[in-house]
């Protein structure tokens, strides 16, 4: 498996994109693709309506959202409306880029390594599968995170990786919990 390379959309992916522009009816998305994607105002949870869509998204906001289309033409669509998929408008929180092809490594089997990740840091983390990454909850923590999410990025080709990332989470947050009292 390679672990550079560009992010190309597939249909069913589950990305985080930002806001680049705004048109009268659909906002333009970065997704880290040669491409641009599309969000109609119809593939959104919300009413809105054609010129009044910046009440709902503007320039820089992030979205976390799912490849709904690709064409042959590798124009893609993604869409926010799909119920129990936590698809959303991102806010607050910390912004993250890493390969997309090192995504898988970071989730882990089963979402093993980014849970252990979540639950020692008490973070909530969204991962792109276009290697962007969303990290919210206390600066301190949010920074444990970003952090162990950059050793799996150096790491990530190599064995006994969950063991190390045990220990460093051990580690990290031992000295974060000595420093608080």
């Amino acid at each position: 498996m390679p672990f550079h390379g560009s992010y190309f959309p597939r249909r069913n992916d589950k990305v985080i994109g930002k806001v680049i522009e705004v048109g009268p009816s659909m906002w333009t998305i970065d997704i880290r693709s040669p491409y641009l994607t599309m969000l109609h105002m119809n593939d959104t949870p919300w009413k809105t309506y054609s010129g009044e869509i910046k009440k709902y998204l503007n320039a820089g906001d992030y979205v976390y959202a799912k490849v709904m289309n690709v064409n042959e033409v590798k124009e893609s669509w993604i869409t926010l409306k799909e119920p129990g998929q936590g698809l959303r408008k991102l806010e607050g929180g910390h912004i993250m880029y890493v390969p997309a092809p090192k995504v898988p490594r970071i989730i882990g089997k089963t979402g093993s390594m980014v849970n252990m990740i979540k639950d020692a840091t008490s973070t909530r983390i969204v991962i792109g599968q276009n290697g962007v990454i969303w990290i919210d909850g206390a600066p301190e923590d949010v920074l444990i995170a970003d952090e162990a999410i950059r050793m799996i990025e150096r790491e990530a080709h190599t064995t006994g990786l969950t063991d190390r990332m045990v220990e460093y989470l051990k580690k990290v947050k031992g000295e974060t919990d000595g420093n608080a009292q």
